[in-house]
């Protein structure tokens, strides 16, 4: 028994260690809201709060353990007369405090099945089975303690040499103890993380070509009859598709995957430690990094080609976390932007750091200046600020460098006083590669830009319905107008004086506009057409030369005739890249180039 209370005093000591360890340097993580609704015998508990408590455990163990050492001392002091006098009750009680915190908490906490709760829904990380296992071990070692101090003389028959090696193995079962800790609080384990060499990006084809290949996206749940897909965004070496567990990255030529991020799922299809959120996947920097956020863990940067984790949250994810909505129109492709209460700020992609801010580009002495949303490309920021009082009548567009945030552009926007009758009204359009800038007064006005050096001396265009598409190497442009009686008309247009080159061909009244691209030789679209020989509908992908507008041969998005619940295209490293989503499957069409 001598010898078992020396090994409780290694054990106490160990499990104090332990419990720094996981207070103070443990990897942690934060479990803001983090709860467990427990049941009584007729009603529901109160939920019990989670968020604390690694360090509620680890504290506990640390002054269990306190108090437990100071019985140990009252033994060696108690242990050559074998009476500790007066103070016996005292130490008692402290020995009962030291003995029973642990305990306490793991019934007030219902510790099995906090622990289920916290390893189902959280990441792993080593603080909380650390802390766990540091209360066990200064329980443990508070019994064989509490065992001695009933006899402190039997302490002084044991050998010095004998006492010191029971500690030390105490000791050295806590160091054992420990390293199960850092195991079980490894996430590593629940992860899937495959990486790919670094190889150049191929460019985005020149013209359509011909169906390679197809890709059904992952559902990722139902919900009012409807069955809903994962994500998917251009980057790295072609495009990246999202999943409940996580993220895949393709290759555009070939469709095979190169890299990927997923996480282990249960038995109940639930990804362990919180899966990917959905509608988070971006590409930005050009497509050299994707971006995602994760329920419990937050933002994580991958490098787009290689899938290597470039940063985790960070500034950026410190402020997207607070404001959920970006705030901004951001392309594929485009730089890191938030629209921060009424302040831009820019991040540096690589790294989530924050880069630069800037104010709306007027003042306006009442008020803040209202604000368009902006749009973000991969270089520039546009904004359109004015003021809305008719003794105020600034307005300007501008654009900012998407790295520094200094202003390259800007230009300044005539404007007459407001009426009650006449409100001036703005917007910002993206256009996959450009913008689209419309105004109201004193005339409807619109700007189409390709590129920032544009938008101080690009002369106003004709107000037209809509601009599908924008070639920022050349002046070339796609307009659309609907007729009266006639349905759609699609035209090439030079941008900076709104004149028609040609219209485009063979297009059937019953077009529903969807998605536009101008490539290098061609123009693709993808279009719904009630008017196929067959006289059954499809979604189909069509092509006209850039030089003459002349058709190529339509190509159909589903391999039997009907229509798609949501269909477009996506030009892309390596593929031109048409979607189909029919309410059953959501494909990804890959065309480019035979050869």
């Amino acid at each position: 028994m001598p010898t078992a209370g020396a090994l409780g005093a290694g054990l106490v000591a160990g499990g104090m260690l332990l419990a720094a360890y996981s207070r103070w340097y443990a990897e942690s993580r934060p479990l803001d809201g983090a709860s467990m609704r427990t049941k009584g015998w007729l009603t529901d508990r109160p939920s019990v709060d989670l968020s604390a408590l690694p360090e509620t455990l680890a504290t506990a163990a640390l002054v269990a353990g306190a108090l437990l050492l100071i019985v140990c001392a009252a033994v060696l002091l108690a242990a050559p007369h074998g009476s500790y006098r007066d103070w016996g009750p005292i130490v008692g009680l402290v020995g009962a405090g030291g003995l029973l915190t642990f305990p306490y908490l793991a019934v007030k906490y219902r510790l099995p099945w906090a622990w289920d709760e916290l390893r189902t829904d959280h990441p792993w990380f080593a603080a909380l089975p650390a802390a766990i296992a540091a209360g066990v071990l200064v329980t443990l070692g508070g019994v064989l303690v509490l065992r001695l101090a009933g006899e402190p003389s039997a302490f002084a028959r044991i050998p010095r040499r004998t006492a010191t090696v029971a500690v030390v193995a105490g000791l050295v079962v806590s160091g054992a103890v420990a390293v199960g800790t850092e195991y079980l609080g490894d996430d590593r384990r629940n992860l899937d993380h495959v990486t790919a060499a670094r190889v150049a990006v191929p460019a985005v084809p020149d013209r359509l070509g011909v169906e390679q290949y197809r890709l059904s996206v992952p559902a990722t749940g139902r919900a009012g009859g409807q069955t809903f897909f994962g994500d998917f965004t251009t980057a790295g070496t072609g495009f990246v598709v999202s999943s409940v567990a996580g993220i895949t990255a393709y290759d555009g030529a070939t469709g095979a995957p190169t890299w990927h991020y997923l996480r282990r799922t249960g038995d109940d299809g639930r990804p362990i430690g919180g899966g990917y959120i959905e509608r988070s996947l971006t590409s930005i920097d050009g497509g050299s990094v994707i971006l995602a956020q994760w329920r419990r863990a937050g933002w994580i940067a991958f490098d787009a080609v290689t899938g290597e984790i470039l940063w985790r949250n960070s500034d950026f994810g410190i402020d997207a976390g607070a404001y959920e909505q970006l705030g901004t129109q951001s392309l594929d492709g485009a730089a890191l932007v938030l629209d921060w209460r009424d302040q831009l700020r820019g991040y540096d992609p690589r790294t989530g750091a924050l880069a630069w801010t800037a104010e709306p580009a007027v003042e306006c002495a009442a008020h803040q200046p209202h604000r368009v949303r902006p749009v973000v490309t991969a270089t520039t920021v546009y904004t359109f600020d004015w003021c809305g009082y008719s003794a105020e009548p600034s307005a300007a567009i501008t654009a900012l460098d998407a790295r520094t945030g200094a202003v390259v552009a800007r230009r300044e926007i005539p404007r007459a006083a407001e009426t009650s009758t006449a409100r001036f009204s703005a917007d910002l359009k993206p256009l996959r590669t450009g913008v689209a800038i419309e105004w109201n007064l004193p005339t409807p006005t619109m700007l189409v830009i390709g590129a920032p050096g544009e938008l101080a001396t690009a002369p106003p265009i004709e107000w037209v319905d809509s601009y599908g598409a924008v070639d920022p190497q050349t002046t070339d442009a796609v307009a659309r107008e609907w007729v009266r009686g006639a349905g759609a008309r699609d035209v090439v247009v030079n941008r900076t004086t709104g004149v028609a080159k040609y219209e485009l061909p063979d297009l059937p009244s019953t077009l529903a506009y969807t998605d536009i691209a101008l490539l290098g030789t061609q123009i693709v679209q993808v279009a719904s057409n009630d008017t196929v020989a067959s006289g059954d509908g499809r979604d189909e992908i069509r092509a006209w030369s850039r030089t003459d507008g002349a058709p190529s041969q339509p190509q159909p998005l589903l391999e039997t005739a009907g229509y798609c619940r949501t269909s477009g295209l996506v030009p892309a490293p390596g593929v031109i890249l048409g979607y189909c989503d029919d309410g059953q499957e959501l494909e990804l069409i890959g065309f480019r180039p035979a050869g």
